[in-house]
C-alpha cells in the first residue's frame, strides 16, 4: 500500500472491475465510476462524464445544501413542537385549575345544601311538635277517661258479684248515690300540617336562597 509524504498510508485507488485499471471518471447517466478504457469505449458515448474528484465535490456541495435545508427544517419543526408542548401544558394547567374550581364550587353548594337541610329539618321538627301537642293532650284526656271508666267497671262488677243480699243492697245504693265523674265521649283530633312548606315550594325556595352563594349570579 503506498504511503503519504508524512508516512501515513493512503487508500489504494479504486479499480475498474471490467478492465482492472484505476477509475478516474464518473458517468452521471449510469451512475458508476469509469476507467480510461471505459471512457474510450462506445458504451458511454454521449454520456455526461466528469472526473471523479469533481463529481465528488459537486455531490458533496449538493449533500451539504440538503443537510443545511434539513437542519433548518428540523429547527423549525423543533420550535413548532416546543410551542405545541407549551400549549398542551397550558391546556392541562387550565383543565386542572378548572377541575379544582368545579370541586370547590360543588363543595360550597353541598355545604350550603347540607346546612339548609339541617335548618329545614329543624323547622319541620318544630312544626311537627306544634301539631302534635294538641293531639297528645287529647290522648292524655282519653286515657284519663278510660281509667275512670275502668274503675267504674271494677266497682260495678264487684257489686254484681256480691252474693250477700243485704250487702248487695247496701253497696248498690252506695254505688248509685256516690258522686260520679262525668265522662264525655272523646273524639280523635286531627292535625292540619302545612306540608306545602316542605314539599312543592321547598326546592324553589332553597334554589332562590342558593343564588346568594353562586358567583356570578345569573
Amino acid at each position: 500500500m503506498p504511503r503519504s509524504a508524512g508516512g501515513g498510508e493512503q487508500p489504494a485507488a479504486a479499480q475498474c472491475p471490467e478492465h482492472g485499471e484505476g477509475v478516474e471518471m464518473y458517468c452521471a447517466q449510469d451512475k458508476k465510476p469509469l476507467c480510461r478504457l471505459c471512457v474510450e469505449g462506445d458504451r458511454h458515448r454521449g454520456h455526461s462524464i466528469s472526473p471523479v474528484n469533481e463529481t465528488i465535490r459537486v455531490y458533496q456541495n449538493e449533500l451539504k445544501t440538503s443537510l443545511d435545508s434539513l437542519k433548518e427544517r428540523k429547527a423549525v419543526f423543533t420550535a413548532i413542537m416546543n410551542n405545541q408542548e407549551r400549549k398542551i401544558s397550558a391546556l392541562k394547567g387550565m383543565v386542572e385549575s378548572l377541575g379544582r374550581q368545579v370541586t370547590e364550587e360543588f363543595a360550597a353548594m353541598r355545604r350550603f345544601l347540607d346546612e339548609r337541610e339541617r335548618a329545614v329539618r329543624r323547622e319541620l321538627a318544630v312544626h311537627a311538635g306544634s301539631l302534635a301537642q294538641p293531639l297528645e293532650g287529647n290522648l292524655r284526656t282519653i286515657q284519663r277517661a278510660l281509667i275512670t271508666l275502668q274503675k267504674d267497671i271494677i266497682q260495678c262488677q264487684a257489686v254484681a258479684n256480691q252474693w250477700d243480699s243485704l250487702r248487695f243492697l247496701q253497696e248498690f245504693n252506695w254505688l248509685r248515690e256516690r258522686p260520679c265523674e262525668e265522662v264525655h265521649c272523646p273524639a280523635a283530633v286531627s292535625a292540619q300540617p302545612c306540608l306545602g312548606l316542605f314539599r312543592g315550594p321547598l326546592q324553589y325556595r332553597v334554589w332562590k336562597e342558593m343564588r346568594s352563594c353562586i358567583s356570578p349570579v345569573p
